[in-house]
């Protein structure tokens, strides 16, 4: 048993020497590490060893199917009209030849929806796991749902898009019901309710999960680049340190090989790093995952700061209050590559950089000027950025 640890930390200390010098090779080794911690979990899951108990450890799944449920929303009704007619449809994709049809519960609801446009919508993407799941029978399955959990008449369109490695179905719902009803969606409904639902009209389409599918599964989490039960793991067994930069370490030759595969793709994103046979984590390294699996362009980013360390890049929300800085980066939604607007602005003097979320695409012009951002209380509720040009020295 000793011999295979062994082996994989030998691959390990590869994997960290080749880094600096070509990533696709890593990646290409970090897909090779997952696949030997597989075989090898097979070889010797009739025992009782170390090795076995600590990859089962991370199979918190259970045998539903899995599915992945995000939302966004928007306020203007031209981006709402311009997502229904060219979004919807890929027709702002020249190299898509294939268009999707755009659906919903029949050829009359998609007619009828442009006529009772409002200028609030809801934008959800729908992405099983299992490929095998009809896409379509999902998404009416779901709506209904929703409808019956939510007591609106939904008004709703959807294409499925086969564009990318994983095929996935892309949800517009407009933001007044059937009956005038404002549609709202509390952050909880998207978060529990929904996902739990998803999952569940999955396993009904398909069955659920084999063995073999969840400890896929579980092998493809050691790579996630987003908060894995894995890593609340790390967390606990990461022992103080005395530098404040630091979240913790942990040694090496204490680590189950899950944990040390998990910590070789954390120290690829630059959240740990390897000194005298231990990890050492990143500060806030668990709220950097965090805010990566909600914007996936929050790592992309954290590595293009201009004025700023890495580290100093966090997520901005309506309880921070007010900050200042200089607009460096601004990131526009794609729906695919990048699903959320958003602008970075760095505070050189302060040490501070803050990634801010924001529902519209900000203005060209706002890089490279000096902002106040604040925040405001919409009608629902919703604390909402501001961002307000200002001089130096009157940030406030």
């Amino acid at each position: 048993m000793s011999k295979t640890v062994s082996s994989i930390e030998r691959e390990l200390h590869k994997s960290r020497m080749i880094r600096a010098k070509d990533d696709t090779r890593e990646l290409r080794r970090l897909s090779y590490l997952v696949q030997k911690l597989l075989k090898t979990r097979r070889k010797y899951s009739g025992g009782g060893s170390a090795f076995s108990r600590g990859f089962r450890s991370t199979q918190t799944f259970g045998a539903r199917q899995l599915c992945v449920v995000k939302m966004r929303y928007g306020t203007d009704k031209a981006a709402h009209v311009k997502f229904l007619r060219e979004y919807l449809p890929q027709e702002n994709r020249r190299e898509i030849t294939e268009k999707p049809r755009v659906f919903s519960t029949d050829e009359q609801a998609v007619r009828d929806y442009e006529k009772h446009m409002d200028k609030v919508f809801f934008k959800y993407i729908v992405s099983p796991e299992n490929q095998d799941v009809d896409i379509p029978a999902l998404v009416k399955t779901l709506m209904k749902q929703v409808g019956a959990v939510t007591g609106y008449e939904l008004s709703w369109v959807a294409a499925e898009h086969t564009n990318t490695a994983h095929k996935h179905a892309h949800i517009l719902i407009n933001g007044g019901d059937k009956k005038g009803r404002a549609v709202r969606f509390p952050k909880t409904f998207i978060n529990e309710t929904l996902r739990n639902m998803a999952c569940t009209v999955c396993t009904q389409l398909v069955g659920e999960r084999t063995q073999e599918e969840i400890r896929q599964s579980a092998v493809r989490s050691l790579s996630a680049n987003r908060l894995t039960d894995l890593d609340q793991r790390i967390a606990q067994q990461a022992k103080d340190t005395k530098d404040e930069r630091c979240d913790g370490e942990i040694a090496i030759a204490e680590s189950m090989p899950d944990v040390r595969l998990r910590l070789s793709h954390l120290e690829a994103l630059g959240l740990a790093v390897r000194r005298d046979k231990k990890y050492r984590l990143e500060k806030r390294w668990r709220e950097t995952l965090a805010a990566q699996g909600r914007y996936n362009t929050f790592l992309k980013a954290r590595a293009e700061l201009r004025f700023t360390e890495k580290e100093d890049l966090r997520l901005y929300s309506g309880k921070n209050g007010a900050v200042d800085g200089i607009v460096t980066k601004l990131i526009r939604m794609d729906d695919e590559d990048n699903w959320n607007n958003a602008v970075v602005i760095e505070n050189r003097a302060l040490h501070c950089a803050w990634y801010i979320p924001v529902c519209y695409e900000a203005d060209k012009e706002l890089l490279g000027k000096q902002v106040c951002v604040q925040t405001q209380q919409t009608a629902c509720g919703v604390l909402r950025p501001t961002i307000r040009v200002v001089k130096p020295g009157q940030e406030r």
